[in-house]
Protein backbone atom coordinates (compact mmCIF):
# COMPACT_ATOMS: atom_id res chain seq x y z
CA UNK A 1 0.00 0.00 0.00
CA UNK A 2 1.77 3.40 -0.97
CA UNK A 3 2.65 5.60 1.95
CA UNK A 4 -0.68 7.80 2.76
CA UNK A 5 -3.43 5.31 1.23
CA UNK A 6 -6.18 4.16 3.21
CA UNK A 7 -7.79 0.77 3.24
CA UNK A 8 -11.43 0.63 1.74
CA UNK A 9 -14.19 2.60 4.09
CA UNK A 10 -11.28 3.56 6.72
CA UNK A 11 -11.28 7.19 7.19
CA UNK A 12 -9.47 7.78 9.97
CA UNK A 13 -6.25 5.70 9.77
CA UNK A 14 -3.82 3.37 8.06
CA UNK A 15 -1.46 0.63 8.23
CA UNK A 16 1.69 0.80 6.63
CA UNK A 17 4.47 -1.99 6.58
CA UNK A 18 7.00 -1.79 9.64
CA UNK A 19 10.50 -3.92 10.24
CA UNK A 20 9.45 -4.59 13.93
CA UNK A 21 12.33 -4.28 15.94
CA UNK A 22 11.06 -5.47 19.84
CA UNK A 23 12.72 -4.29 23.18
CA UNK A 24 15.93 -6.00 23.79
CA UNK A 25 16.78 -6.99 27.45
CA UNK A 26 20.25 -7.30 26.32
CA UNK A 27 20.91 -3.95 25.28
CA UNK A 28 21.12 -0.60 26.84
CA UNK A 29 18.42 1.43 27.57
CA UNK A 30 17.91 5.15 28.63
CA UNK A 31 15.57 6.44 30.83
CA UNK A 32 14.66 10.20 31.71
CA UNK A 33 11.05 11.48 33.03
CA UNK A 34 9.09 14.17 32.98
CA UNK A 35 5.26 14.36 33.46
CA UNK A 36 5.51 10.64 31.68
CA UNK A 37 8.60 7.95 31.62
CA UNK A 38 10.52 7.14 28.51
CA UNK A 39 12.60 4.86 28.03
CA UNK A 40 14.80 4.97 24.60
CA UNK A 41 16.29 1.90 23.03
CA UNK A 42 18.34 2.18 19.65
CA UNK A 43 16.32 0.75 16.65
CA UNK A 44 13.17 0.07 19.11
CA UNK A 45 9.90 0.54 18.04
CA UNK A 46 7.56 2.68 20.07
CA UNK A 47 3.73 3.15 20.26
CA UNK A 48 2.97 6.60 20.24
CA UNK A 49 -0.01 8.96 21.49
CA UNK A 50 0.13 12.81 21.36
CA UNK A 51 -2.47 14.92 21.64
CA UNK A 52 -4.13 18.71 21.18
CA UNK A 53 -3.12 20.98 23.99
CA UNK A 54 -6.72 21.44 25.39
CA UNK A 55 -7.63 17.67 25.21
CA UNK A 56 -7.77 16.95 28.48
CA UNK A 57 -8.89 19.96 31.39
CA UNK A 58 -7.01 20.92 34.59
CA UNK A 59 -9.32 19.51 36.88
CA UNK A 60 -8.05 16.05 35.12
CA UNK A 61 -4.55 17.06 34.77
CA UNK A 62 -4.26 18.37 38.68
CA UNK A 63 -5.70 14.81 39.64
CA UNK A 64 -3.49 12.92 37.82
CA UNK A 65 -0.28 14.96 39.19
CA UNK A 66 -2.02 14.11 42.83
CA UNK A 67 -2.77 10.39 41.78
CA UNK A 68 1.37 10.04 40.97
CA UNK A 69 2.33 11.56 44.05
CA UNK A 70 0.47 9.34 46.12
CA UNK A 71 1.76 6.29 44.35
CA UNK A 72 3.87 4.02 46.41
CA UNK A 73 7.26 4.59 44.94
CA UNK A 74 8.68 2.02 42.81
CA UNK A 75 11.61 0.58 40.82
CA UNK A 76 11.55 1.65 36.98
CA UNK A 77 10.67 -2.44 36.31
CA UNK A 78 9.29 -5.70 37.23
CA UNK A 79 5.43 -6.07 37.60
CA UNK A 80 4.32 -3.31 39.48
CA UNK A 81 5.79 -1.08 36.87
CA UNK A 82 4.18 -2.18 34.01
CA UNK A 83 1.00 -2.52 36.13
CA UNK A 84 1.32 1.63 36.56
CA UNK A 85 2.36 2.46 33.21
CA UNK A 86 -0.83 0.55 31.82
CA UNK A 87 -3.23 1.63 34.08
CA UNK A 88 -2.26 5.20 33.71
CA UNK A 89 -2.29 5.04 30.16
CA UNK A 90 -5.82 3.14 30.22
CA UNK A 91 -6.62 6.43 32.52
CA UNK A 92 -5.78 8.58 30.57
CA UNK A 93 -6.95 6.60 27.29
CA UNK A 94 -10.98 7.08 28.43
CA UNK A 95 -10.26 10.53 29.05
CA UNK A 96 -9.25 11.15 25.44
CA UNK A 97 -11.92 9.49 23.43
CA UNK A 98 -14.14 11.44 25.72
CA UNK A 99 -12.98 14.38 23.07
CA UNK A 100 -12.56 17.46 25.28
CA UNK A 101 -11.09 20.66 24.02
CA UNK A 102 -11.32 22.30 20.34
CA UNK A 103 -10.97 18.62 18.25
CA UNK A 104 -9.51 20.19 15.47
CA UNK A 105 -9.42 16.37 13.87
CA UNK A 106 -12.96 16.30 13.46
CA UNK A 107 -12.53 18.42 10.77
CA UNK A 108 -11.92 15.89 7.39
CA UNK A 109 -9.26 17.98 5.48
CA UNK A 110 -7.26 18.68 8.64
CA UNK A 111 -7.48 14.62 9.27
CA UNK A 112 -6.20 14.23 6.02
CA UNK A 113 -3.23 16.88 6.40
CA UNK A 114 -2.17 15.77 9.41
CA UNK A 115 -2.33 11.78 8.06
CA UNK A 116 -0.27 13.15 4.74
CA UNK A 117 2.27 14.94 7.12
CA UNK A 118 3.01 12.16 9.01
CA UNK A 119 3.11 9.38 6.17
CA UNK A 120 5.18 11.35 3.90
CA UNK A 121 8.14 11.27 6.79
CA UNK A 122 8.45 7.96 6.39
CA UNK A 123 12.44 7.42 4.83
CA UNK A 124 15.36 7.12 5.79
CA UNK A 125 15.15 8.22 9.18
CA UNK A 126 11.61 6.44 10.00
CA UNK A 127 9.74 3.89 9.56
CA UNK A 128 5.62 4.13 10.44
CA UNK A 129 3.39 1.12 10.86
CA UNK A 130 -0.30 1.56 11.99
CA UNK A 131 -1.68 5.31 12.39
CA UNK A 132 -4.91 6.63 13.31
CA UNK A 133 -6.08 10.44 13.91
CA UNK A 134 -8.64 10.64 16.45
CA UNK A 135 -10.64 14.05 16.95
CA UNK A 136 -8.05 15.15 19.76
CA UNK A 137 -5.19 12.85 19.19
CA UNK A 138 -3.01 10.83 17.70
CA UNK A 139 -1.87 7.15 17.64
CA UNK A 140 0.88 6.13 15.73
CA UNK A 141 3.63 2.67 15.77
CA UNK A 142 7.01 4.38 14.57
CA UNK A 143 10.90 3.12 14.54
CA UNK A 144 13.36 5.90 14.33
CA UNK A 145 16.16 4.48 12.36
CA UNK A 146 19.94 5.41 11.90
CA UNK A 147 20.96 8.38 13.62
CA UNK A 148 17.36 9.87 14.43
CA UNK A 149 16.07 10.28 17.63
CA UNK A 150 12.25 9.59 18.47
CA UNK A 151 12.40 12.99 19.89
CA UNK A 152 13.23 14.75 16.43
CA UNK A 153 10.96 12.85 14.87
CA UNK A 154 7.75 14.21 17.12
CA UNK A 155 9.12 17.73 17.20
CA UNK A 156 9.26 17.48 13.16
CA UNK A 157 5.96 16.13 12.89
CA UNK A 158 4.37 18.70 15.67
CA UNK A 159 5.81 21.69 13.94
CA UNK A 160 4.99 20.61 10.75
CA UNK A 161 1.72 20.00 11.31
CA UNK A 162 1.06 22.77 13.74
CA UNK A 163 1.85 24.94 10.95
CA UNK A 164 -0.82 23.26 8.32
CA UNK A 165 -4.04 23.52 11.14
CA UNK A 166 -3.23 26.80 11.94
CA UNK A 167 -2.86 27.24 8.36
CA UNK A 168 -5.94 26.00 7.40
CA UNK A 169 -7.85 27.53 10.00
CA UNK A 170 -6.80 31.10 10.04
CA UNK A 171 -5.61 31.02 13.55
CA UNK A 172 -2.18 31.20 15.49
CA UNK A 173 -1.29 29.64 18.36
CA UNK A 174 -0.52 26.38 20.26
CA UNK A 175 -1.74 23.05 18.65
CA UNK A 176 0.18 20.49 20.39
CA UNK A 177 1.03 19.43 24.18
CA UNK A 178 4.66 19.44 24.86
CA UNK A 179 4.92 15.59 26.20
CA UNK A 180 3.80 12.36 24.60
CA UNK A 181 2.96 9.30 25.51
CA UNK A 182 5.41 6.45 24.18
CA UNK A 183 6.03 3.28 24.98
CA UNK A 184 8.79 0.47 23.15
CA UNK A 185 6.62 -2.35 22.05
CA UNK A 186 7.97 -5.50 23.98
CA UNK A 187 7.11 -8.39 21.45
CA UNK A 188 5.20 -9.46 18.74
CA UNK A 189 1.60 -10.35 20.66
CA UNK A 190 1.92 -6.46 21.79
CA UNK A 191 2.63 -5.63 18.30
CA UNK A 192 -0.50 -7.19 16.86
CA UNK A 193 -2.31 -6.11 19.93
CA UNK A 194 -1.33 -2.24 19.65
CA UNK A 195 -2.36 -2.59 15.67
CA UNK A 196 -5.59 -3.79 16.56
CA UNK A 197 -6.38 -1.14 18.91
CA UNK A 198 -4.93 1.95 16.78
CA UNK A 199 -6.89 0.44 13.73
CA UNK A 200 -10.17 -0.54 15.97
CA UNK A 201 -9.88 3.35 17.48
CA UNK A 202 -9.92 4.46 13.45
CA UNK A 203 -13.00 2.52 12.96
CA UNK A 204 -15.01 3.47 15.78
CA UNK A 205 -14.03 7.06 15.32
CA UNK A 206 -15.31 7.03 11.43
CA UNK A 207 -18.44 5.22 12.73
CA UNK A 208 -19.30 7.66 15.08
CA UNK A 209 -19.14 10.62 12.65
CA UNK A 210 -19.23 14.37 14.19
CA UNK A 211 -21.42 16.12 15.84
CA UNK A 212 -23.31 19.40 15.17
CA UNK A 213 -20.54 22.36 15.83
CA UNK A 214 -17.83 19.78 15.64
CA UNK A 215 -17.17 19.94 19.04
CA UNK A 216 -16.34 16.95 21.57
CA UNK A 217 -19.33 15.18 24.08
CA UNK A 218 -19.31 16.90 27.56
CA UNK A 219 -16.51 15.44 29.33
CA UNK A 220 -17.97 15.06 32.56
CA UNK A 221 -18.64 11.88 32.93
CA UNK A 222 -15.69 10.63 31.25
CA UNK A 223 -14.15 13.12 33.82
CA UNK A 224 -15.57 11.17 36.81
CA UNK A 225 -14.44 7.72 34.99
CA UNK A 226 -11.04 9.03 34.51
CA UNK A 227 -11.20 9.72 38.59
CA UNK A 228 -12.57 6.19 40.00
CA UNK A 229 -10.29 4.48 37.71
CA UNK A 230 -6.76 6.17 39.15
CA UNK A 231 -8.30 6.42 42.65
CA UNK A 232 -8.98 2.79 42.67
CA UNK A 233 -5.51 1.57 40.84
CA UNK A 234 -3.60 3.65 43.07
CA UNK A 235 -5.10 1.90 46.20
CA UNK A 236 -4.70 -1.57 44.55
CA UNK A 237 -1.00 -0.37 43.88
CA UNK A 238 0.12 1.04 47.35
CA UNK A 239 -1.81 -2.19 48.99
CA UNK A 240 0.62 -4.47 46.50
CA UNK A 241 3.74 -2.99 47.10
CA UNK A 242 2.68 -2.42 51.03
CA UNK A 243 2.71 -5.66 51.57
CA UNK A 244 5.71 -6.69 49.01
CA UNK A 245 7.45 -4.02 51.20
CA UNK A 246 9.70 -2.75 48.60
CA UNK A 247 11.77 -0.20 48.92
CA UNK A 248 10.39 3.61 48.19
CA UNK A 249 11.55 5.35 44.76
CA UNK A 250 9.60 7.60 42.61
CA UNK A 251 7.93 5.95 39.63
CA UNK A 252 7.41 9.05 37.27
CA UNK A 253 10.79 11.26 38.61
CA UNK A 254 8.21 14.10 40.62
CA UNK A 255 9.44 15.26 43.76
CA UNK A 256 5.72 16.13 45.82
CA UNK A 257 8.02 18.95 47.85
Amino acid sequence: MAAGASPAGLTHGFRMAIDFHAFDVNKPVCKYYRDLPHWRQKGATYFVTFRLWDSLPASALEHLHAIRRMLVRVGDSGESWVEADRALFLALKRFLDAEHGACFMRNPEIRGLIEESLARSEGPDCQLGALSVMPNHVHVLVRPVGNCELEDLLQTWKSVTAHLVNKHLGRRGRVWQDEAYDRIVRNTVELARTERYILGNATRSAAAGAPPGGRGRPPTRALDRFVVTCDAFALRLCRKLCRQNLRQRWVFGINPH
